[in-house]
């Protein structure tokens, strides 16, 4: 199956950005999914009121057979109710796009699931089912944790999700220690399916809570692989201010025979004084794709 893996054109987006993907062959259809993400108010900490990302495609999810680029804009906010906002300069995302290209494959579905609220569930077009998926995996493409009224101080953030029967059901939230919870909790989601014996595409599902390598075996060789944030859980032992939150695997994988090897899985939030998130109660779980 023609399955292509490419990392934006300039491997990082940032705030207000345009990122390009541009493939070996024309794309038929698409998703895209987030390797890592840091956002910090820079130098200072702060009171949090709203922590988004959103990567917008130019074109839309399902493109006819003439085109070897996709493109999206990136938006990620985070702001406080006193005009302090998100430092452009120091914050960064890693979003990866996975295609179909050069053929249709009637079997096999890429798709997304935009807006999705928390502890609700999105059906999504799926694949004929045939003797049962071969592949049915989702990653993150963004989130919304925003309290609508006004700030509070942060203990923790998370946003997880799920995928079974076609259907795309998200767990997201931010809370500080006074029983203050964001009212609005989404995520964004992008997904892959196929009822081909042999779709020629892996997931593997990791969790983690480290800063180091790891290895991560396949059953065949991989042609080409990245690790995409599924599920991520940060929080401090106790209420703070908020100065930066990262998530993900920083450096891109590597890749020899069936083993690939994720430079870093963790999530990560700090102050100015000190405080970061408790490592018992953090972490990042991601799923390796490697086509095959």
């Amino acid at each position: 199956m023609p399955i292509e893996i490419v990392y934006a054109s300039d491997a990082s987006g940032r705030p207000n950005g345009l990122v390009q993907f541009t493939f070996a062959n024309p794309v038929v259809q698409y998703t895209i999914g987030i390797r890592a993400f840091t956002m910090t108010y820079g130098a200072d900490d702060h009171w949090i009121q709203s922590l988004a990302i959103k990567i917008l495609p130019v074109q839309n999810a399902s493109v006819g057979a003439t085109s070897n680029q996709v493109s999206a804009h990136i938006e990620m906010t985070m702001q406080d109710c006193s005009g302090n906002r998100i430092k452009v300069a120091d914050s960064e995302i890693w979003p990866v796009c996975i295609a179909v290209t050069g053929s249709t494959e009637h079997n096999t579905v890429f798709g997304s699931a935009v807006g999705v609220s928390s502890g609700a569930a999105l059906s999504v077009p799926m694949p004929p089912l045939g003797d049962g998926f071969s592949i049915a995996t989702c990653f993150q493409s963004g989130f919304n944790l925003t309290f609508t009224s006004k700030d509070h101080q942060i203990r923790r953030a998370h946003a997880l999700l799920g995928f079974e029967d076609g259907q795309i059901s998200p767990s997201a939230g931010m809370d500080d220690s006074s029983g203050n919870n964001v009212q609005v909790a989404t995520v964004d989601a992008g997904y892959i399916a196929s009822s081909y014996p042999t779709p020629g595409i892996v997931a593997i599902p990791i969790s983690k809570q480290t800063t180091t390598p790891f290895p991560v075996s396949l059953t065949d060789a991989a042609k080409a692989a990245v690790a995409l944030i599924q599920n991520w859980n940060v929080e401090f032992p106790h209420v703070h201010n908020l100065q930066k939150i990262e998530v993900g695997s920083f450096g891109d994988p590597t890749w020899t025979g069936n083993v690939v090897t994720v430079q870093s899985c963790y999530a990560h939030m700090c102050d100015t004084s000190g405080n970061i998130q408790d490592d018992s109660n953090s972490s990042c779980d991601m799923v390796v794709i490697a086509t095959t």
